[in-house]
């Protein structure tokens, strides 16, 4: 039998679009804070540590809309924290797709189910799937909330950053030219953590998606399936077409940081994989490792089977 070629099903264009939005925070925020920060420094009369901070605290002010909601345009509070009002709209509006697109991948199930005679009415089941549910609802508002706080955290975090760059700056007496790298390298690495967030985000919000629309619909339990790529994790690899019990104990899909891993609806171990097939989707982890590593001109670490096994018997 021919090695199957991998089937992504994660949504990379919501992972792709929750990072853009993150990124496009920090980048109006740095925006919005850096020039006044930059034009204080630069005036003949150095700033004093106080001077930094008092000017920190009213950028604040400014962003959180206590004194000069004009300076980041109207906010609005969503559970109970300060955001963009444009902004809480986007993570709404992704939240919702994330939603959205969960359905999609589990009515895919159910029809396949009921082709095999698992599932019986899959379409009745599927036309149940768009019906809003108070624990779907909570879902739904739960992971706006707490993107919305990531949002604050990053805002305060990042101030507060610069805050003490600056006063450093102060202290040592460096030039302006050599501040604004730092603003701008503190910039980027704000960035770059935003989006890490984004995309863990999109995968935690399916995970959880997943497991209350599957034990809604009744299943017990679920097939854990990779990416089938060079980036699936040994410790999510010897999960990889096995079955486990939604109510058990250890990891479930998505809760593990960056996880793309996905939660085939399943009533039993007899939809697991076959050791003949799981094996051969390890072999086409491996042969991705190995084109990257190839790319990279660098050894590729490959998942050894064996090993494998081991932490299955051991997990198991």
């Amino acid at each position: 039998m021919a090695v199957q070629e991998p089937v992504h099903r994660f949504p990379t264009h919501l992972e792709r679009q929750f990072e853009l939005l993150y990124e496009r925070y920090v980048t109006r925020l740095a925006a919005g804070t850096l020039p006044r920060l930059e034009r204080q420094y630069k005036k003949d009369v150095r700033p004093t540590t106080d001077d930094i901070w008092d000017e920190i605290n009213k950028l604040e002010d400014g962003i959180a809309g206590r004194k000069d909601p004009a300076t980041r345009g109207k906010l609005v509070s969503y559970g109970g924290t300060m955001v963009p009002a444009s902004m809480r709209d986007e993570i709404v509006g992704v939240v919702d797709k994330v939603n959205e697109f969960t359905i999609l991948r589990l009515a895919t199930q159910l029809r396949k189910l009921g082709k095999v005679g698992l599932v019986q009415r899959p379409q009745q089941l599927i036309v149940s799937l768009a019906d809003e549910t108070p624990a779907i609802r909570r879902a739904l508002e739960s992971a706006a909330e707490l993107n919305a706080n990531l949002i604050t955290t990053t805002r305060a975090e990042f101030l507060d950053q610069i805050g003490v760059l600056t006063e450093e700056a102060v202290s040592k007496g460096l030039s302006p030219q050599a501040l604004a790298k730092q603003y701008q390298h503190l910039t980027g690495v704000t960035k770059s953590r935003a989006k890490f967030w984004a995309r863990d985000q999109v995968g935690k919000m399916l995970g959880n998606f997943n497991q209350i629309r599957q034990q809604e619909a009744g299943f017990p339990g679920y097939i854990w399936v990779t990416s089938r790529d060079a980036r699936v994790r040994p410790d999510h690899a010897w999960r990889h077409g096995r079955y486990f019990e939604w109510a058990g104990p250890g990891l479930k899909p998505g809760e593990d940081f960056n996880c793309r891993c996905e939660p085939e609806a399943a009533f039993g171990r007899e939809q697991q994989l076959s050791r003949q097939q799981w094996e051969r989707d390890i072999n086409v982890m491996n042969r991705d490792r190995r084109k990257i590593a190839k790319r990279r001109k660098v050894e590729p670490v490959l998942l050894d089977v064996q090993q494998l096994q081991e932490l299955a018997r051991a997990g198991a």
